[in-house]
């Protein structure tokens, strides 16, 4: 019965200390839900901010050990090689955009008629293109 006394007293004497801790926890938590929700990078310092920075280390350390070993070997192989080819996509991930297309028609087709100094005229034909098809490529 005393044990309970002692933890009810200690609760109410800290209960400042408590509720401003648990009021920072669900705004961090809320925080990294949202930033997470909208694509946003991790706050600095958070355990996400940190396991990217290490992850971001670990491949600058093996590409410059691949690098280090293209390197390595005869200087007729290094001519050979690539030292580009470590590398991966030119534009990361990070940046990529999303793009909304608005379907345009138009009905009518333009030409363009061109004179030159000798009375030569010449006629260029521009149409409207009607129909477009491209093949989407899914990465597993």
């Amino acid at each position: 019965m005393g044990i309970l006394i002692v933890i009810i007293v200690l609760v109410v004497v800290c209960w400042p200390w408590i509720s401003r801790w648990f009021r920072g926890f669900l705004a961090r938590r809320t925080e990294d839900y949202l930033r997470k929700a909208t694509g946003m990078p991790p706050r600095p310092g958070s355990r996400e901010a940190k396991r990217q920075a290490r992850e971001q280390e670990r491949s600058q350390q093996q590409a410059r050990q691949q690098e280090s070993y293209a390197y390595s070997g005869s200087s007729r192989s290094r001519r050979r090689r690539n030292p580009y080819s470590h590398q991966g996509p030119i534009i990361p991930k990070e940046y990529a955009e999303d793009v909304e297309f608005v379907e345009m028609v138009s009905y009518s087709e333009n030409t363009i008629g061109v004179a030159d100094n000798a009375g030569n005229a010449k006629v260029y034909h521009e149409s409207q293109v009607s129909d477009v098809e491209w093949v989407e490529i899914r990465k597993k």
